[in-house]
């Protein structure tokens, strides 16, 4: 194992901890997800049965706690507990509990989703900070991944952990910048480590991520993303009731109405990650390979592109496209649809896009004979708009195709519009 951790964690609400007994087993952290967990009681049964039967390191997530869960928690300590993940509003309420539980050899991380500092006081009794992206399932808030964790990056003094968009690419791009870890969920929910119905791994293995909403109050940036689809009757509910609410009136919405055995009546707080889900199922089938197609990124990402620079003049993906530089202009109405734009672009030594945008007939014809003339045996594209009348596209495709073009970028566009 690489010193990237990785924390894989149970679907919030589902009541199992099937993934993270067979993440600790497999060198991960396995981490119960208690987020929404409506009784105490029934958390700390799931917090045994996987102290019970963790291998390895594991913890537990938490955005509540009661005296019975604190009263409880140092004895899990004793049975091999590692890692406690907090929301960041439970830190000061609680820091004689994680104080305790830091002397017992408990590491103890904050979960943000803004990039508001944390009071030095908080920080002292931390361990990190877990950043968490606006593409992950659950309580979401403004600024992706990867635009939170730059700012935190800004501003942390204690190791950071990324939750939301983790893949192996990522992991290795965020061990490269000094980030300690990572969180695998979403990704995760068709191997066979989790137990879902079949009806919804059927669901699930059709999804491209964008069927995900962030629901919430959009001026404060509080959110809870869920999976809406037709027939997820609960899910559309919240959509339509959902906007404007914060967090706390969001919380009282779901908990106890998770839907993970019955999506129609139910909740399912599942992040854009989950796009990866079925290629996953199919190139790894197990959680094992994921774990190691992480490690192996991390540990020779980097070396690859020290060995195999790409934005170098002359390098690989600039042979390619027959350029001095591996750039692309992009297509730009009104700034990029004249021929000599296209050729200062060239001479510079990247690849000039004509945007089309509306041109059609004469206008458009006497632009890409220009541009075909100005240009000669130098590469180019053209920038069509996928989302434009198909009328008008027929037309500028059959005028494009007479001055043969080297690429096209479709903004919008579709599969059979890339085909054609």
């Amino acid at each position: 194992m690489t010193s990237f951790i990785q924390f894989v964690f149970t679907p919030a609400g589902m009541g199992d901890v099937t993934l993270a007994i067979a993440a600790s087993r497999a060198g991960a952290v396995g981490v119960y997800n208690a987020e929404l967990d409506h009784d105490p009681g029934e958390t700390l049964v799931r917090l045994g049965a996987l102290a019970r039967q963790a291998r390895g390191d594991f913890g537990i997530k938490l955005d509540a706690i009661d005296d019975a869960v604190s009263a409880r928690l140092p004895e899990y300590a004793a049975l091999g507990l590692r890692w406690l993940i907090l929301d960041r509003s439970l830190c000061a309420a609680h820091a004689p509990l994680t104080d305790a539980l830091r002397r017992a050899g408990v590491s103890v991380l904050a979960e943000v989703r803004s990039h508001e500092p944390l009071p030095e006081a908080d920080l002292a009794r931390l361990d990190g900070v877990m950043v968490k992206g606006n593409e992950a399932g659950g309580f979401v808030g403004e600024d992706a991944s990867f635009i939170l964790l730059q700012k935190w990056l800004k501003q942390a003094t204690v190791p950071l952990y990324l939750r939301g968009g983790l893949t192996p690419h990522v992991a290795a791009a965020c061990h490269a910048v000094g980030v300690a870890g990572g969180v695998l969920e979403s990704q995760l929910l068709l191997l066979d480590e989790v137990r879902l119905p079949d009806v919804l791994r059927t669901v699930i293995g059709n999804l491209a991520g964008s069927e995900t909403v962030a629901v919430g109050d959009g001026e404060h940036g509080e959110y809870f993303r869920i999976l809406v689809r037709p027939g997820h009757t609960a899910a559309r509910q919240l959509v339509a009731e959902g906007d404007g609410l914060g967090r706390a009136d969001l919380r009282a919405r779901v908990v106890g109405r998770l839907g993970w055995s019955d999506p129609a009546k139910g909740v399912l707080p599942i992040g854009q990650e989950v796009a990866f889900a079925a290629p996953w199922r199919k190139r790894y089938g197990h959680l094992g390979a994921v774990l190691a197609a992480v490690d192996h990124a991390v540990a020779h990402h980097a070396a690859a592109a020290a060995r195999q620079p790409t934005v170098i003049e002359g390098g690989q993906l600039a042979r390619t496209l027959g350029v001095r530089y591996p750039i692309v202009q992009g297509p730009m109405t009104r700034v990029s649809d004249t021929a000599e734009f296209a050729l200062a672009v060239a001479e510079g030594g990247a690849l000039p896009m004509v945007a089309f945008a509306m041109l059609k007939g004469a206008p458009l014809e006497a632009l890409l004979e220009r541009t075909d003339k100005l240009l000669g045996e130098r590469p180019w594209g053209i920038g069509l708009l996928g989302f434009a009348p198909q009328e008008l596209l027929d037309e500028q495709l059959a005028i494009a195709a007479r001055f043969k073009p080297d690429y096209a970028i479709i903004a919008g566009g579709r599969p059979d519009q890339a085909v054609h």
